[in-house]
């Protein structure tokens, strides 16, 4: 567990100051990473990750940390390199580089897309015809796996249950709460992400599993970090 995670029941109203889940113009947000700190130091946050985009076929890597690196030296704000990627299968695998595995200070593992079983993905139509039932239990499952893989790297969960809750508007409550326990067993942190908001019936799994959690705006352009964090200020406050 990444020594700046924190337990759900830590988080209080003065230290909803981060936001670890941040992409540029390196990726596909619209801003440079200069602007998107500005942005952040202006909304008083503490701490930003940024969480760009990789695949297996990511090749500039190396030289985004050595950009990240330098503007660390600052003295308004704590900045990481992290990355984000998807899951491939039901094994937990991702997709990402085996020469940059380890190397992200923060790997945020998502649900973009479902595996079709032939090496492939279903395409969004194909997940939208999948009814409610069925595309639950497979992100579950894929969810699941991302969080039992010992071996992935990831920390955080991102966005759980973000596609499902494109298509379908039944909050899963006993499987998220089956996704918090695992997260807890597994010493992996369940991401709270404000652009895929989860409603109130999330706060009470969250109270009552007490997992790692991390926070994230999924901000693609500056105006978006730190998007709806009076929702999570008030959720602590409940």
């Amino acid at each position: 567990m990444k020594p700046f995670l924190m337990r759900f029941s830590e988080l209080k109203t003065e230290n909803v100051d981060f936001d670890f889940h941040v992409h540029t113009d390196i990726t596909d947000g619209t801003e440079p990473p200069e602007k998107m700190i500005a942005a952040a130091i202006k909304k008083n946050l503490k701490k930003i990750a940024f969480t760009e985009h990789v695949t297996r076929e990511t090749r500039w890597y190396r030289s985004f940390v050595d950009k990240i690196n330098y503007l660390k030296n600052n003295s308004e704000i704590v900045i990481y390199f992290g990355a984000e990627a998807k899951v491939i299968d039901f094994y937990g695998n991702i997709d990402i580089p085996t020469d940059i595995a380890g190397i992200p200070e923060l790997l945020v593992g998502v649900v973009h897309r479902y595996p079709d079983g032939n090496n492939g993905f279903l395409s969004l139509d194909q997940i939208s015809e999948l009814g409610s039932e069925q595309a639950c239990e497979t992100e579950f499952k894929l969810l699941l796996s991302m969080i039992q893989n010992r071996q992935n790297g990831v920390d955080v969960i991102g966005h759980p249950f973000g596609v499902y809750l494109k298509y379908y508007k039944i909050f899963p409550d006993d499987l998220y709460e089956k996704i918090l326990s695992e997260s807890l067993k597994c010493g992996k942190a369940i991401e709270i992400n404000t652009k895929y908001l989860l409603n109130d019936s999330a706060l009470m799994p969250l109270k009552k599993i007490n997992p790692y959690i991390s926070l994230g705006s999924d901000a693609h352009t500056a105006e978006d970090i730190a998007r709806s964090y009076n929702i999570i200020k008030n959720w602590v406050k409940k």
